[in-house]
């Protein structure tokens, strides 16, 4: 079984299943009367904010509808002037007889989107994608402005009660539509801009930061190893990466590129730009001595303790429905651990959803708030006291004792704490780690190390 840790690293341990509804409380008629007033007033600024909200998402909304009507009319602008430019018709009767042509392509490109068509109206749309462009950098600069309002927005409700930060959500959804119409002006030459509705509001998860949100990007890696024959320098192996990149006419986006061991390690932002080198490194005849590999991804964990529910299924369903802000879509349960009377589940995303559970610390799970953290596997094995496999897998036929580190274990004589993994790597390394606590303890540095590689693993690091 691997070994269970806490975002800190601390083995896990269990807590009181009493469970909250169990608690009584006695209040006072003053005290009721109060607290009542209380929540009445937290009502009215909660319902304040959702109009300050709904009336920002209005006037967003009507920002967008004004500028895909401009796109419409500057479209139509753009059509007639080309059409007069190409057949010089100065009157009237030649301009209406374009305007028609304009029309019949146009449906005939909504309808038959071959290759064909595309080439055909490719070379009619350029000054019109010209001024498409410099929509996008409008629309680019209004969103950065809403941006900064939705900042203020949460600022403002940051003293309110947690259901005020539900409402949230609609801001968000701003965003996204904003993304949307970037993404429809810049390839208009193949599709009308789509129309926008009113964004359903929607419940959101807390607010996670630009740097939290970061932890998981540059997740796209290739190791690449040194031909035994003739081995390059770092800055060498660079050069002749970007020539053959040029050659290629292939370019690519590169975080950085390291030494490692057994070669070099290229850190990329994107899938595509990974598919890029991975093919470079394949087909230049520069690069055809090196060897690469591409590591395979481990998708994050969490791990949801002391549940009341025993079923993968049920878990599942409550945790979509007591929670707005997660989705069936979002995680997977993975396997499940007894703890007394209550049950940890251990659950699995993907790399793109992992933002929406890492700031998380409770979730809603059957009538209680559980506990929710990463979840970082590392395989410890309890015979041989090394780390990277399990008992089961272990191939040693000399068991240790794990406290004093000696192959032989002598229940009648009192042993001195000290860590097998730190004493070896001392004696192997000459370093001087601390040796004065048991083999696999979760201060102990090896452990710490072999955590943080987890951690790299699966992105959260």
């Amino acid at each position: 079984m691997p070994a269970l840790n806490n975002a800190d690293g601390r083995p896990g341990s269990p807590r009181s299943s009493t469970p909250t509804s169990q608690r009584s409380y006695s209040l006072s008629d003053s005290d009721r009367k109060k607290t009542q007033l209380s929540l009445e007033a937290a009502k009215r600024e909660i319902q304040k904010l959702h109009e300050i909200i709904q009336a920002n998402i209005n006037k967003a909304t009507k920002n967008d509808q004004d500028a895909c009507a401009k796109i419409k009319e500057l479209e139509s602008e753009i059509k007639l002037l080309h059409l007069a430019q190409t057949n010089f018709l100065n009157n009237a009767v030649h301009l209406k007889e374009a305007k028609c042509t304009l029309e019949e392509a146009r449906t005939i490109e909504l309808e038959d989107s071959t290759n064909k068509n595309k080439n055909l109206l490719e070379g009619t749309l350029q000054e019109k994608l010209k001024i498409l462009e410099d929509l996008r950098i409008e629309r680019t600069a209004a969103a950065q402005k809403d941006e900064a309002n939705r900042k203020e927005l949460l600022e403002s409700t940051d003293g309110i009660l947690a259901q005020a930060s539900v409402l949230t959500q609609q801001i968000t959804q701003i965003g996204t539509i904003e993304e949307k119409l970037a993404a429809s002006i810049s390839t208009f030459n193949h599709h009308p801009p789509p129309s926008l509705s009113a964004p359903t509001p929607l419940s959101t998860p807390p607010s996670v930061s630009s740097a939290d949100k970061n932890r998981f990007d540059n997740i796209y890696v290739i190791l690449v190893d040194q031909p035994s024959s003739s081995p390059l320098s770092l800055d060498a192996f660079q050069k002749q990466l970007n020539q053959a990149s040029k050659e290629a006419k292939k370019p690519f986006r590169c975080n950085g590129t390291y030494t490692i061991k057994s070669g070099f390690k290229i850190n990329l932002p994107t899938e595509e730009d990974q598919a890029i080198v991975a093919d470079l490194l394949q087909s230049s005849p520069s690069l055809s001595a090196f060897k690469f590999k591409i590591p395979k991804k481990v998708k994050p964990q969490y791990i949801i303790k002391f549940t009341s529910i025993s079923s993968a299924e049920d878990l599942a369903i409550d945790l979509v429905a007591r929670n707005p802000f997660i989705s069936k879509d979002t995680f997977r349960v993975v396997f499940s651990m007894k703890v007394k009377e209550d049950t940890h589940w251990i659950i699995e995303t993907e790399q793109q959803y992992a933002y929406i559970f890492n700031p998380l610390f409770n979730v809603f799970i059957g009538l209680k708030r559980c506990t929710i953290n990463e979840f970082i596997s590392i395989n410890h094995c309890k015979n041989c006291g090394k780390y990277g496999h399990t008992k089961k897998r272990c191939i040693s036929t000399a068991p240790i004792c794990l406290n004093c580190g000696k192959p032989e274990y002598d229940p009648a004589q009192e042993c001195i704490t000290k860590c097998f993994n730190c004493n070896e790597l001392n004696n192997k390394l000459n370093r001087n780690e601390p040796t004065d606590h048991r083999t696999g303890n979760y201060r102990c540095p090896e452990n710490m190390r072999q955590l943080r590689i987890a951690r790299q693993k699966a992105g959260q690091a």
